[in-house]
């Protein structure tokens, strides 16, 4: 594995200025040659070393930065077209669900609902007279309309008569037997239509007359109802409680339906909205749980969601978690949050800091060595060098792998003081 370009800048830059402090340190030295007579031996220079401890796995922590957001977000608008009356919420007021939020003007809505009020109660007065029938005293009349008639129908046939009679004998003229006959056709005539609406008054309405009458009324009070339901939408109410997140219009506004004129953000529900790589995505599907931070805070989530599409722009899988209700308390919309993610990566290796590397060749980086020299006593060994590949870097330690195994010594600090072959004097600093 190929270590970060910035490690692997700050792994020359040390190895830089080791080099330049070995270079000091060589022209501060006294001439090499044989000690001076009476002169004293020098002490051993003491490095500080550490047993390497073989791992068969290291890991790798990434951290995928998100956002928290209101788990529901609106912006509130009127469904009608009208004025507005009056704003009821402030910015940041806390509302409850279906509180009042905004009223718009109804007075224009108000006297239509009142004009088809009334002819809904003249069309329901007309169904009533044919349900009814026809009043005692309009069929009486018709009645009493029908047996004049038909008396003077008789009268009209009798003069009619007689006038054929007198113009058969030659005593009248047939001018007068034309006018008594055309008198019987009148009378006749208005006699069956007198019957007919006498007949009519006792029947009743129709049928079909009296099912139109009711179509007409029923129109009429859906009509009512549709008024009324502009009404109430004049009244903007709060769907859900929350916070009221922006006011975006003002008092006098005429707006259209729809225009938004709040923003409503829920409160006590937040969620951490996270891009993750689709393997990560895939990983917390099947149970593995992240760990979302803001700051230095752990979140408790309720529930872990995934969504199901890649992001076009960020190339990512959004991963929405819940937060439990104690903790949205505590924290706001807009906040930065932070999914922590451990990858385990299976190969065998060795932890050594930093101090432990100078920059080789070929990519490579140098170790010392301690090798004990079991002869000598005291704690002395010969400096060795090897060569390590850095697989992967985590802070002030890298993990490696090459020239070294199990229990070896590595010298951990001081590099730029000794080099290859010298006896040293060596302090145990720990087990890596």
């Amino acid at each position: 594995m190929t270590i970060l370009r910035e490690q692997k800048m700050t792994f020359r830059q040390n190895s830089t200025v080791r080099r330049l402090a070995s270079v000091a340190v060589f022209l501060t030295l006294p001439a090499c040659g044989a000690p001076d007579e009476g002169t004293e031996e020098q002490p051993l220079l003491t490095v500080s070393t550490r047993l390497a401890s073989q791992t068969d796995h290291y890991e790798i922590e990434r951290r995928y930065t998100g956002v928290l957001k209101a788990r529901r977000e609106a912006e509130l608008g009127a469904e009608v077209d009208a004025r507005i009356e009056a704003i009821l919420v402030a910015e940041g007021e806390t509302v409850i669900a279906d509180q009042p939020l905004a009223r718009l003007d109804t007075s224009r809505r108000l006297a239509r609902k009142t004009e088809l009020e009334a002819t809904g109660a003249e069309l329901q007065a007309t169904l009533d007279e044919m349900l009814n029938g026809t009043r005692d005293e309009v069929l009486d009349a018709a009645r009493a309309r029908v047996t004049m008639l038909a008396a003077e129908r008789d009268l009209a046939e009798l003069q009619r008569d007689r006038r054929a009679e007198l113009e058969a004998s030659e005593s009248g003229s047939q001018a007068e037997l034309d006018e008594a006959e055309t008198r019987l056709q009148t009378v006749t005539a208005q006699l069956a239509e007198a019957r007919a609406q006498l007949l009519e008054f006792e029947n009743g309405v129709r049928a079909e007359v009296i099912a139109a009458q009711r179509a007409r009324v029923r129109a009429n009070e859906a009509a009512v109802a549709a008024q009324q339901l502009e009404i109430d939408k004049s009244t903007l109410l709060a769907p859900f409680p929350g916070r009221v997140a922006a006011r975006l219009m003002d008092e006098g506004r005429v707006v259209m339906a729809g225009t938004p004129i709040l923003r409503l953000s829920e409160s006590g529900c937040l969620e951490a909205w996270v891009g993750v790589p689709p393997d990560v995505a895939q990983a917390i599907e099947s149970g593995t749980a992240p760990d979302f931070r803001v700051g230095e805070e752990s979140l408790r989530t309720s529930s872990i969601r995934v969504l199901p599409e890649l992001d076009a722009d960020t190339r990512t899988v959004t991963v929405i978690a819940e937060l439990e209700p104690e903790q949205s308390q505590t924290l706001r919309a807009g906040q930065i949050v932070r999914l922590a993610w451990t990858r385990r990566v299976e190969s065998e290796g060795f932890w050594l800091p930093h101090t432990a590397l100078t920059e080789s060749a070929r990519g490579l980086w140098s170790i010392r060595l301690c090798r004990p020299i079991e002869s000598s006593a005291g704690r002395h060994g010969s400096v060795e060098r090897g060569q390590v590949e850095v697989l992967y870097t985590e802070g002030d330690r890298a993990f490696v792998r090459g020239t070294l195994v199990d229990g070896d010594r590595v010298i951990d600090s001081g590099l730029h003081r000794i080099a290859d072959d010298q006896t040293v004097q060596w302090i145990e600093q720990g087990e890596l």
